[in-house]
């Protein structure tokens, strides 16, 4: 990119009064051109798109033939002409199975490249927006305690815990176990609820702790998932799962993310003093429910799944979607549904294919249009819930102390997808958006590199560093300034 001074023009020789006929005629040219492009776009369209023009209206009171509009104007054409030949150049230099898309404002360019790729985590960007859409930013999820009612403080007979699809219903030990390199946050609190049970005059159970998980149909591992994945990188899921199916002082998650459950909330009961006669089993809940807790917000539950990359938080929401819109508890449903929503975007959806909501399977495909047009249209309690540069989640150590430390939002995904030297390719992805220096504007974005051995870092970084250093560029390289008298 070359800086203001090297875009500097010798003082002009011509005669003054026709230079400025000159300039008058170029601002009857943009203003037809303009309108006819605002007459071409429907006013309903979420997400416009652009090749070479595109003119963001000025606040104020200036009036339509105003030379100073017209600089404005100008400026703005130069500048997204000038962004549209950085992508188009930058992604010539891509591996030809990657993409890039950018967005300005509600904005996307036709620049870059599209085509379709593998996601890998960038995917939660996607389960994410379309979690909002359906469920809302404010649901909650919640877990109940059923039994009978206590008599003296007696429950005479079975207590159960009944699963509501709470993705971060945990132990208080959990959060700070280390078990995780991002350890889980936004909890909902097993001992919690635990001591709402005793608080309710419960100080016996003759009967067992039971698991109830029959929100959803039993799928606790996603067989398009590849060897290695099930019960390291994601899994058991269950609509009951309580510290990822772990209990305290065991080294592996239970295969029965239930049966760890109940294990658990044993535990809990007996340290809120309440004496359980029989231990714990997994069967169905009786009627009458004694006591319950709410997960956090939504848009919360979102934060701590996009800034730890949480792949069963993003699988049980999937479950959530396709339960809330399909009717069916079920990874298929949930897909259907994002389908559904994509297609409802006006994106061609033919080519796209989706076996998870974490992104974990290799054989997902999704193009960066679909990606940032669904970025570009995210209510904002999906981008408050990125990742920051330098500051949180997965981006803590990345542009810490750098130009972007602060200002760069985002999801990363990663795939090696070995063996490193055949198909399918390493993913690394980079969708989010920057911040545009001191100002509240900002350049949504969608990278999804596909190609042996990119996880890498030496051959990512590099790339990353280049996209970025373009956005930092235009649409603002120019300035009113740049086009004046010399």
């Amino acid at each position: 990119m070359t800086g203001a001074a090297d875009r500097a023009r010798p003082r002009s020789r011509h005669h003054p009064v026709l230079v400025l006929a000159g300039m008058c005629a170029g601002v009857a040219v943009a203003l037809f051109i303009v309108r006819a492009g605002a007459d071409s776009v429907g006013s309903t369209a979420p997400v416009d798109r652009v090749s070479e023009l595109v003119v963001v209206p000025v606040a104020g009171e200036t009036p339509v033939m105003s030379l100073r509009r017209s600089a404005v104007e100008l400026v703005q054409r130069q500048g997204f002409g000038q962004l549209d030949t950085a992508l188009d150049g930058f992604a010539a230099r891509l591996d030809a199975r990657s993409c890039v898309r950018v967005a300005v404002g509600d904005v996307i360019a036709e620049s870059g490249r599209d085509g379709i790729v593998i996601p890998a985590s960038s995917l939660k960007v996607l389960t994410a927006a379309v979690a909002v859409e359906v469920l809302g930013a404010d649901h909650r999820f919640t877990t109940a305690v059923q039994a009978p009612a206590p008599v003296d403080g007696v429950v005479n007979g079975n207590i159960t815990l009944v699963g509501g699809g709470d993705p971060l219903l945990s132990s208080d030990w959990y959060p700070s176990s280390a078990l995780d390199r991002y350890p889980v946050f936004n909890h909902t609190s097993l001992d919690a609820l635990a001591a709402q049970v005793a608080a309710s005059g419960v100080q016996r159970v003759t009967g067992v702790v039971v698991g109830d998980g029959s929100r959803w149909p039993e799928e606790r591992y996603n067989t398009a998932w590849a060897e290695g994945v099930a019960g390291i990188e994601a899994g058991p899921i269950g609509a009951l799962l309580v510290n990822d199916a772990r209990v305290e002082g065991g080294a592996f998650r239970y295969d029965d993310p239930v049966a760890a459950a109940v294990i658990e909330f044993e535990r809990a009961l007996q340290r809120a003093g309440i004496v359980i006669d029989g231990g714990a089993v997994a069967a169905a809940a009786p009627a009458s429910t004694i006591a319950d807790i709410n997960s956090a917000a939504l848009r919360d539950v979102i934060t701590e799944m996009l800034h730890t990359s949480d792949n069963n938080t993003a699988e049980m929401l999937l479950r959530e979607i396709g339960l809330a819109a399909a009717g069916a508890g079920t990874t298929t449903a949930g897909t259907t549904v994002v389908l559904d929503v994509l297609a409802g975007l006006g994106l061609d959806t033919s080519g796209i294919e989706l076996f998870d909501g974490s992104g974990l399977a290799p054989g997902n495909r999704i193009t960066c249009d679909a990606l940032l047009t669904v970025l570009a249209t995210a209510p904002d309690a999906v981008v408050d819930a990125l990742a920051v540069a330098g500051r949180s989640g997965s981006l803590i150590d990345v542009y810490a102390d750098t130009e972007w430390d602060g200002r760069l939002r985002a999801k990363t995904g990663t795939l090696g997808n070995p063996p490193y030297d055949q198909d399918p390719p390493a993913v690394k992805a980079l969708v989010g958006e920057l911040l545009m220096g001191n100002t509240a504007e900002s350049m949504r974005f969608a990278l999804i590199l596909n190609q042996y051995q990119i996880d890498d870092q030496s051959r990512y970084r590099p790339l990353w560093g280049e996209l970025l250093d373009i956005l930092d560029t235009g649409p603002d390289g120019y300035t009113v300034a740049d086009f004046g008298p010399r």
